[in-house]
């Protein structure tokens, strides 16, 4: 497919280098006069949309000295973009191969290629250059040290990622890097997801002090951290304390009543008791979701009986109408409609819309069928909510 932002940097490189050949060069750096032929046979492909000949064209004709670097970069940023990382790392490596470059120039070449080898899934040379660069270039630490996040986040490197995250937060904290308000928050929420990522671990090792500790950092990083109140609940299932762990589940709503759902998923595996119920059924008014549905029809069913059950859902339907809703009205008045219709009714929504809880990114809208904490899509940190209604 023809890029037509590809096409005008290459244009304009070609361009720039016939016109420097023909009208001369000035003289703080070498220029090579490039060879007619070569210019127009670059420009010929271009025309012709054979964008990849174009390309080794252009190396071709553009020495690599200071000037040039920038069109060398932006070039290897696009090619990096269309998904051609060959020709990207080979652009930078050579970039940082040549001897016209100064160390600053050799370092800009060499975060690009960080971000190839990244892009490319090679983690481990993608990490050696970027802790090169943490540790030699004020210019790009701050860079190189939130892609290496990146790079242990997609390791599962926990540990190394928080002290990676740490250090960044001292030199936000000291004025000595500055940093916007969402920048911090952006990354004390991912912190704060580190540390629950660890947590999630001791669970399964079932070593409870651990749990713990990892549960308190997390909140310290970000109090506002839901996924921290929903472990330690299920700490507290493990360890047989059910009034703690409804404590921690009813406290989620405090902390962000949109991931109230994931609470009430855990809460339905609960004896039912009165108080519970109107505490869900308050939010469920504020903020509703399939799982407080559910939760409020089985709930009422156990309690007060099918006719309380039905009257909720009817509220429920009037105000918060939804595909879920209707199909659990025709289980419950399964017995006064006749089968026909009912398998009828049940059907035409299945085709209009299948029957499950979905999920959506508020960052990127990648949906899914099941909760991420982070997003399989755009890689941020618990902006996925249960999407609900028609």
């Amino acid at each position: 497919m023809f890029n037509f932002g590809l096409f005008i940097v290459l244009l304009i490189a070609l361009a720039f280098g016939w016109s420097l050949g023909k009208y001369g060069e000035p003289r703080i750096f070498k220029w090579r006069r490039p060879n007619s032929d070569d210019y127009f046979k670059g420009l010929n492909y271009l025309i012709n949309d054979q964008a990849d000949v174009a390309v080794e064209s252009f190396i071709e004709q553009l020495e690599v000295t200071p000037k040039t670097l920038e069109m060398h970069l932006s070039i290897g940023s696009i090619l990096r973009r269309k998904g051609e990382l060959d020709r990207a790392i080979r652009i930078h490596q050579n970039l940082i191969n040549s001897q016209s470059l100064g160390d600053k120039e050799i370092c800009l070449a060499q975060i690009e290629l960080a971000r190839d080898f990244y892009a490319s899934g090679i983690l481990d040379r993608a990490e050696n250059i970027l802790l090169d660069l943490s540790g030699r270039s004020d210019l790009l630490r701050i860079d190189a040290q939130l892609l290496l996040i990146s790079v242990y986040r997609d390791e599962r490197s926990w540990h190394k990622a928080i002290n990676i995250g740490n250090a960044l937060r001292k030199q936000f904290s000291s004025g000595k890097e500055v940093a916007t308000v969402q920048q911090q928050q952006k990354l004390s929420k991912a912190l704060a997801h580190f540390c629950c990522e660890l947590a999630e671990e001791a669970l399964i090792e079932s070593t409870t002090i651990d749990v713990q500790d990892f549960i308190a950092k997390a909140l310290a990083y970000d109090s506002g951290c839901v996924r921290a109140n929903l472990l330690a609940a299920k700490a507290a299932i493990l360890a047989g304390n059910e009034s703690k762990a409804k404590r921690y589940l009813l406290d989620v709503a405090l902390q962000d009543e949109s991931f109230f759902s994931e609470a009430v998923d855990v809460l339905a595996t609960f004896s039912v008791d009165a108080e519970t119920l109107q505490s869900v059924t308050n939010i469920q008014y504020k903020t509703p979701s399939h799982s407080g549905l559910m939760y409020m029809i089985s709930a009422n069913k156990q309690l007060f009986g099918d006719e309380q059950a039905e009257q909720v859902l009817k509220n429920e339907l009037v105000s918060n109408p939804s595909f879920s809703g209707l199909n659990q009205y025709l289980e419950l008045k399964s017995t006064t409609i006749n089968d026909e219709t009912n398998d009828l009714v049940k059907a035409v929504l299945q085709r209009l819309h299948p029957i499950r809880v979905n999920y959506e990114c508020l960052h990127c809208g990648f949906r899914g069928s099941q909760m991420h904490w982070l997003c399989p899509s755009c890689k941020q940190w618990g902006e996925i909510r249960q999407r609900y209604g028609l």
